[in-house]
Formats: structure tokens, C-alpha cells, sequence
């Protein structure tokens, strides 16, 4: 079969999307640290960016994250509460910096 790249945003607007089984790599948007918690988890975040754009919210709680996707910059136009907890981060990305209407970012459970 063909080798999947990367997985669209786009993704998260099929309101029946219920499951998907998806290799245990980066997938572009999704990061691996996502795809390794396993489908549900890829849903979850794929809907949440999607959602992002009506809500403001971004939950990427408890998604195993390292780092922040860079993928959350498509957001930046609508995204203005960040939910990070319960994930192993380290640090925030310098570029959270550039998202101006970005008010709030949960980070309990995570070591920062």
C-alpha cells in the first residue's frame, strides 16, 4: 500500500469519524507522541483543531506530548484557551509568543 505522510486537519470536521487505526509514526500534522496514545487520541486531536476555529479552546490534554505540534499555529487566528495538562512537557515553544489573541494556558500535571 501507499506510505501515509501526513494526516489533514481537515480530518477533524467528519462528524462520524469514531475510529482510525493509524501507523506508529509521525504523521505531519499529528505528532508521534499522539499517535503513539493511539487512535482515539488522533481523533481527539485532529477534532480539536478543527474545533479550535469556532470555540477559541485547543484541548491537547493528556495526549503524551513532549513538545507542542507545531500544527497548533494553524490555529492561531481563533485559539484563545490552551489546554496542556497532564502531558511531559518540558517547555513552551518561543513562537506561543506570536499567537496575540492566545489569553490562557492550563499546564497542570505537566512539569513546567
Amino acid at each position: 500500500g501507499n506510505p501515509i505522510a501526513e494526516l489533514p486537519l481537515a480530518l477533524g470536521t467528519l462528524a462520524f469519524l469514531t475510529e482510525i487505526t493509524v501507523p506508529s509514526t509521525d504523521l505531519g500534522s499529528v505528532p508521534r507522541d499522539v499517535v503513539q496514545v493511539g487512535g482515539a487520541a488522533v481523533i481527539r486531536f485532529l477534532c480539536g483543531v478543527a474545533e479550535c476555529e469556532g470555540t477559541g479552546l485547543l484541548d491537547l490534554s493528556a495526549m503524551n506530548l513532549h513538545v507542542i505540534p507545531a500544527s497548533v499555529r494553524s490555529t492561531a487566528t481563533a485559539l484563545t484557551m490552551l489546554n496542556l495538562d497532564n502531558n511531559p512537557l518540558q517547555r513552551l515553544p518561543n513562537w506561543l509568543g506570536e499567537l496575540q489573541i492566545l489569553r490562557r494556558i492550563s499546564l497542570r500535571g505537566t512539569p513546567i
